[in-house]
């Protein structure tokens, strides 16, 4: 059952499908709506998706456990799912107009290689997921489609202006050659067109800055699925407080869509920037190794990744100096989460000796940081709130330390902040 063509839009959201309906879904093809019907749908659809699914007990809810907010994670499975099956161009056209949220905007990404964001009321947020790129769509599809949803005012007309920004720094030959290229052969898996396109040289840098960006993003992306394969569903879930690099969260997503990574970083590496259209002659398998174990100039998310993979042995060897110190780094260039593993990790001494003094010194350096955020933020009542958390944290580390005059000091600052909000 199509659900994307008109008169199914509202049948696979109330659950009551026909037999006639059921006879067209598939245990395999179709999982996650027959899930999501033996969820939602009533007594009936719901028995007949479970006997689809080969299961006796209503499956529980999937849950996203990168973030813990996306409550909207359960539908994007389901029309994620579908959206592939969808093959009619004009079926998908139509929808991105009509269908109802967020089907009009799964449609719309499927023609355009866009990112589809759960929250609704944002064109996009740091938590975006690909819908990958629809066979045989060709750049000026793409441009039409882009041009009438913002002529007509259409629902999505935000997204379309912004899709066409991002898609205006290719240079004509660029357009031509994956025009052309899409024209003359399918993508068997539409992942790798939508890894071109991440891959595409980033405004503001030069093209060896660029292309040490791509690296370190790909090193980042596959340290954490190590990091995540060691630790499922780790006691250390920061990825959704990790977006100051959009590149990075794209690789990781990239990795976990189709790709199944080598056990070598280097030879992952590799392999994307070759299907990326990146891997140039130049770049040999040491130099990749170089710049991906060394320290981004351009991002202190990747002295992060550095420290994590050295921390825990994710594709090297365990090396506990490294890792503090590219953890060390990752602090002094503002990356606020490595502040909260010095301070953990000397006030505990649970990996190193004990030092109280280094603590309270970095907790103090997270306390200045913030408050320098907050006097230059465009936000200040959400930097307001972090300046705040940083003083009552240090006040706490004071207090647990035996420092209670400076204890109390540092939360009577805090309670004045917390008046000002």
């Amino acid at each position: 059952m199509e659900i994307f063509r008109e008169e199914n839009w509202d049948t696979w959201r109330s659950g009551c499908f026909t037999m006639a309906d059921f006879k067209k879904l598939y245990g395999e093809k179709d999982r996650w709506l027959l899930t999501w019907t033996a969820v939602q749908g009533n007594d009936h659809a719901s028995r007949i998706a479970m006997h689809r699914l080969g299961i006796s007990v209503i499956p529980e809810v999937p849950v996203n456990t990168d973030d813990e907010k996306d409550d909207l994670y359960f539908l994007y499975l389901v029309l994620n799912e579908q959206v592939k099956r969808e093959s009619d161009f004009q079926v998908l056209r139509k929808a991105a107009f009509c269908a109802p949220f967020p089907m009009n905007r799964f449609a719309f990404c499927r023609l355009t290689g866009a990112s589809w964001t759960p929250d609704e009321r944002k064109a996009y947020s740091y938590r975006t997921y690909s819908c990958g790129l629809k066979n045989n769509v060709v750049w000026k599809d793409i441009e039409n489609l882009c041009r009438e949803m913002i002529i007509r005012n259409g629902p999505l007309s935000e997204i379309a202006g912004r899709r066409l920004e991002e898609l205006s720094g290719i240079t004509d030959a660029e357009l031509e050659r994956m025009a052309s290229e899409k024209t003359e052969r399918s993508f068997d898996n539409p992942w790798e067109e939508w890894l071109r396109v991440t891959m595409r040289p980033k405004k503001g840098y030069s093209e060896e800055e660029d292309l040490e960006l791509k690296i370190c993003g790909i090193f980042d992306a596959f340290v954490m699925l190590l990091y995540e394969k060691e630790f499922p569903g780790g006691s250390v879930r920061f990825w959704q407080k990790i977006h100051e690099d959009v590149f990075s969260e794209n690789m990781r997503n990239c990795l976990t869509y189709d790709y199944k990574p080598k056990a070598d970083v280097i030879d992952t590496v590799t392999d994307l920037l070759s299907i990326g259209g990146r891997l140039t002659p130049d770049m040999t398998p040491d130099k990749i190794s170089k710049i991906a174990w060394s320290v981004c100039k351009n991002s202190r998310q990747h002295s992060f990744f550095l420290h994590l993979a050295y921390w825990y042995g994710l594709g090297t060897e365990v090396n506990d100096d490294l890792a503090l110190k590219m953890l060390s780094d990752a602090a002094d260039r503002g990356h606020m989460f490595s502040f909260n593993d010095l301070v953990n990790i000397y006030s505990s001494g649970k990996y190193v000796h004990k030092n109280v003094r280094l603590a309270l010194d970095w907790q103090e350096k997270k306390v200045e940081l913030c408050r320098q955020l907050y006097e230059e933020d465009k936000n200040p009542e959400s930097a307001l709130k972090d300046y705040e958390n940083a003083i009552r944290e240090l006040g706490s580390l004071l207090m647990k330390e035996g420092y209670a005059k400076r204890a109390k000091q540092q939360f009577r600052k805090a309670d004045q902040l917390a008046e000002q909000a």
